[in-house]
């Protein structure tokens, strides 16, 4: 998350405004920041690989897949740009989400990932939502926003991040009001919307 934020790849503006974050610049971050990254994903991959091998239902070893391929999409589609990859990296993570959901419903931080899924590819156009589902894709709108809300209410390191979601979304849904007084050079008058 750190490095999205160094990047300015969070500002909730890029995820209100749509068009601004289909036209916003592909990022260029530090090789060797961008090469650490990879390494220390990897390594926490490996190391919840061997834990899920000594026990399937390991709740930290699924998290730690399910975040790990949360944070490739991230990456993927924020700073990369490669909108496809990040799907297909948001479809691996759900898989272990939903293990660990199933094995511990009181995991909420795993509901995170899903929720973003569901609610995201919710915003895109009607015949691109009928070809996520067909391709295995979560497309419910509300079922994302409840997700996100179980870890907002309930999760231990993802409830901060779940917030700003939920309020990115909110903004997303109603727009904060612009000013409603305009100056009109002999007084102001209230702005007809």
């Amino acid at each position: 998350m750190f490095r999205l934020a160094r990047l300015g790849a969070l500002e909730s503006e890029l995820f209100v405004d749509d068009s601004r974050f289909k036209e916003r610049a592909k990022l260029r971050p530090d090789a060797t920041k961008k090469m650490l990254f990879g390494e220390e994903i990897a390594r926490a991959e490996q190391l919840a690989d061997a834990a899920l091998r000594r026990s399937g239902s390991d709740s930290n070893a699924l998290f730690v897949k399910s975040l790990a391929f949360g944070l490739r999409a991230d990456n993927a589609g924020l700073i990369e740009k490669q909108s496809l990859t990040a799907l297909s990296y948001t479809k691996e993570g759900r898989v272990y989400a939903e293990r660990l959901m199933r094995s511990n419903p009181e995991a909420a931080d795993a509901y995170l990932g899903p929720g973003v899924e569901n609610y995201l590819l919710s915003l895109k156009p009607g015949p691109l939502r009928v070809l996520l589902r067909m391709t295995g894709s979560n497309v419910d709108r509300e079922r994302g926003l409840e997700e996100i809300r179980q870890t907002a209410s309930h999760g231990h390191y993802l409830e901060p991040f779940a917030k700003l979601l939920l309020a990115v979304a909110a903004l997303r849904d109603k727009p904060p009001q612009q000013n409603l007084w305009v100056d009109s050079g002999s007084g102001s008058r209230p702005r007809v919307c």
